[in-house]
């Protein structure tokens, strides 16, 4: 009887433990982004990315190439050099892109952050504090042209860079 005691209190134990691992799982993690992955999410990420990397470089051709014609029509031709040629100090140093997502048709945003130096600071004495919603709106355009096929992905939306603090 004992015998059966002691295999009846496993058993027990068993289910017991069985059911306590199945009712405490951890919560499944939500996807930071719901938007899919498709060719235009790509085009439209390395638009933004060859956008920055003209800004960081000082690439005015490069970077107003990539602008839309809405954005040129908003935004004299003078502060568009200004904003993606910069100043010698503080300048450009870095940006960061960070997923996306669809906002319309043929329309995505990215969040991102723009970075400056100070060269006449040490690094220890440089912060940035950067705007939470920074970010960089794309536009799918010439979707109707037969000579973009795909379509060509422009910058609709320039970010706000990160304001440099000194202590």
């Amino acid at each position: 009887m004992k015998k059966r005691q002691k295999i009846s209190s496993l058993f027990i134990a068993l289910i017991a433990v069985i059911f306590f691992c199945t009712t405490t799982q951890a919560q499944p993690v939500t996807p930071i982004s719901t938007t899919s992955i498709n060719a235009d999410y790509v085009r439209a990420l390395f638009t933004a990315d060859k956008f920055l990397s003209a800004w960081k470089n000082r690439s005015v051709e490069a970077g107003i190439a990539l602008l839309s014609p809405e954005v040129k029509k908003k935004v004299s031709n003078d502060e568009l050099v200004n904003y993606i040629s910069g100043t010698s100090s503080p300048s450009h140093a870095a940006f960061e892109i960070k997923s996306g997502r669809k906002i319309a048709n043929n329309r995505y945003a990215f969040e991102v952050k723009l970075y400056e130096y100070l060269y006449s600071a040490t690094p220890e004495a440089q912060t940035w504090d950067c705007p939470q919603s920074a970010k960089i709106i794309l536009v799918k355009t010439g979707v109707d042209n037969p000579k973009f096929r795909v379509g060509n992905w422009l910058v609709n939306e320039l970010p706000t860079p990160c304001e440099l603090i000194l202590r």
